[in-house]
């Protein structure tokens, strides 16, 4: 399940089904480890560091999840996308 281009450029809302991993990013770009993202709905906007979805949650800092990592989400039925916006 490739995303299209088109996928990486937009605003978009996404529903995670069951709880998955995603990464932390320092201000400078470079990993800073794990973070679980429960279930539930959340905006996203990409890309925005490198190939990463920038994945917004209340009251916490953002989390990033690889877009190759996001279509192996999607694929298994783990991550669904609800809403695409230009």
């Amino acid at each position: 399940c490739k995303l299209p281009s088109h996928l990486k450029k937009i605003k978009m809302k996404i529903q995670v089904l069951n709880g998955v991993l995603v990464r932390k990013l320092h201000g400078d770009g470079t990993d800073a480890g794990f973070a679980p993202l429960p279930a539930g709905i959340y905006d996203a906007l990409g890309p925005q560091i490198n190939g990463f979805l920038r994945i917004y949650r209340s009251n916490t800092e953002p989390l990033f999840i690889a877009f190759e990592k996001l279509e192996h989400y999607i694929s298994s039925g783990e991550i669904q996308i609800l809403l695409k916006q230009a």
